[in-house]
């Protein structure tokens, strides 16, 4: 059975970083970025799963778990990017690209 999920994924550092509005380096540690995306079973904890961005890039996310929110009436599955770092454009498309919503925790 089909089923949506969020996902809220945790990525690393890029080597060149977008800056905000004030010309400072945009810290990624303090921003998840979200998607909704279709599975055909709630992910478990340590599967990887194959995402991508809006222009096709695709890369890989370790499921760190997964939750299910009543107000969202959904899970929630919190992953990471599955490398060490993170290729340029794959963060170029996750910052400018539609398909992702980048969201502060603070």
């Amino acid at each position: 059975m089909d089923m949506d999920v969020e996902i809220n994924l945790k990525i690393p550092r890029p080597k060149t970083p977008a800056l905000d509005d004030n010309g400072y380096p945009i810290d990624t540690y303090a921003i998840r970025f979200t998607k909704t995306i279709t599975v055909s079973a709630v992910p478990k904890e340590g599967a990887v799963l194959p995402l991508s961005t809006q222009s096709g890039q695709t890369f890989e996310a370790a499921v760190i778990r997964s939750d299910w929110h009543d107000s969202r009436d959904m899970f929630v599955v919190y992953c990471k990017y599955a490398q060490r770092s993170i290729p340029q454009e794959i963060y170029d498309d996750l910052m400018r690209g539609a398909d992702w919503t980048a969201k502060p925790l603070l």
